[in-house]
């Protein structure tokens, strides 16, 4: 959907195309908490989170326990606590809620990666097959020469 966006692409736009697309089903909005604790300076990011539910999964140097600090005092009742539960099973859908995952995954972000390819160093390893010919192909993230 964003790729076909004309100029600069924002969640709340993005997200009442999918929905338009979409109509019949749930949307889930999955980041890592570090975008998710810069919400606020989203455009519309209080429409944005009575559109979907959100799935906020751990990053490295973001523990779930502080965030849930940082996010409670404002979202405290859009928490779900999401410790051996399904979503869809334990969970109904409903918009605004924010579930919080903890994840045990490479550490590896796409700032880093970016950063890395505009350095020339090796980003090897850090994305799927697909994804690194992707990149690749269509020259992204190179230096600006």
């Amino acid at each position: 959907v964003e790729m076909e966006a004309a100029g600069k692409s924002y969640s709340i736009y993005t997200l009442k195309k999918i929905k338009k697309t979409f109509p019949d089903n749930d949307v889930f909005f999955i980041l890592g908490i570090d975008a998710f604790s810069e919400i606020d300076t989203w455009k519309d990011y209080e429409k944005v989170l009575q559109q979907c539910c959100f799935i906020v999964i751990s990053r490295s140097g973001f523990r779930l326990l502080d965030a849930k600090e940082v996010i409670g005092g404002k979202y405290g009742g859009r928490i779900c606590d999401v410790s051996g539960v399904q979503i869809g099973r334990d969970y109904k859908f409903l918009p605004g809620k924010i579930f919080l995952f903890p994840i045990n995954a490479l550490d590896v972000a796409s700032t880093e990666i970016r950063k890395r390819i505009r350095e020339g160093a090796s980003w090897e390893g850090m994305v799927s097959e697909r994804v690194e010919y992707y990149i690749k192909e269509n020259k992204l993230y190179q230096k600006n020469e």
